[in-house]
């Protein structure tokens, strides 16, 4: 059965077993790197309201793999139906105040979020962009972030200089930074480690410590050299104080690591940074 035929049976089924008052639609999700997925949520008849979002690509497979259509729908009923992390900014503009205490920023690549950033707040950074968003918790301890759009900075009365300097804070204090050796993760430490993976405490979005800086600063003194900056993924970079070179095949090395093992939502950049010890500025790295 071709998926959109699977969809065509699947979504009566999944409709049957919803409370009335809602309506099982087909949507979409720009992700990060404008990476498209297709997925089932509820659609509310009267009034607004935020709910889960259930991806079709898993459900075809499952069904593929043998799972009954009848199984697949009960269990994307009950999934629908659980509450959403939802966010407080979802129906009401956020106040001077809430903004200043709850942005924080993403770091992602520009090129690739081009389409989304024209709408969202950012500020370039090298060839990267920071997003702002603001942060929250429900009961549950579920995190969601709000993307600001641009009109929203002026009606407040707000800088992006102010933001910056609010998201800079906020981040580090709910995110912070983390700094750990390779060995300290795969490996018992063996003699003297050189190289590391910073990230944040939850491993989520952790790429954007690179802009706190104070543990490129910190190891670059400890080692007495400057740091090249390896873009594994939006969430970690891998840190190693850098060395004589060569290092001509180093862009083509992440691009190929990019192609082959990295989901394409993941991708931060092609090729390396540095942190230069004399300067205390990160620039984008030529071999």
């Amino acid at each position: 059965m071709e998926k959109d035929l699977f969809l065509q049976e699947i979504i009566p089924l999944i409709q049957e077993l919803v409370p009335s008052g809602f309506t099982v639609v087909e949507k979409v999700q720009m992700k990060n790197n404008g990476t498209i997925r297709s997925g089932l949520t509820l659609k509310k008849e009267t009034g607004r309201g935020t709910f889960p979002f259930v991806y079709i690509d898993p459900l075809y497979e499952a069904f593929l793999q043998g799972c009954l259509l009848e199984e697949l729908a009960l269990d994307t009923a009950h999934r629908l139906c659980e509450k959403a992390p939802g966010h407080p900014f979802s129906d009401r503009t956020p106040t001077a105040d809430e903004v200043r205490r709850l942005a924080v920023f993403r770091l992602v690549n520009r090129d690739r979020n081009d389409e989304f950033l024209r709408e969202i707040v950012s500020r370039d950074f090298l060839d990267l962009s920071l997003l702002y968003g603001l942060y929250s918790e429900n009961e549950a301890g579920e995190s969601t972030v709000f993307f600001m759009k641009k009109a929203l900075l002026p009606a407040l009365g707000l800088t992006e200089e102010e933001l910056f300097s609010c998201a800079f804070r906020n981040s580090l204090r709910c995110f912070g930074e983390t700094l750990e050796g390779i060995h300290e993760r795969i490996l018992p430490a063996e003699g003297e480690e050189w190289m590391y993976i910073l990230t944040n405490r939850f491993r989520l979005y952790g790429a954007a410590a690179l802009i706190y800086g104070s543990a490129l600063k910190k190891l670059a003194g400890e080692k007495g050299r400057d740091i090249l900056v390896l873009p594994s993924s939006i969430h970690e970079l891998i840190l190693t104080p850098l060395e004589e070179g060569p290092y001509d095949y180093l862009d083509e090395l992440i691009k190929t690591v990019n192609d082959s093992s990295t989901a394409p939502e993941d991708v931060l950049s092609d090729h390396a940074y540095v942190y230069r010890r004399e300067t205390d500025r990160i620039e984008i790295f030529r071999a």
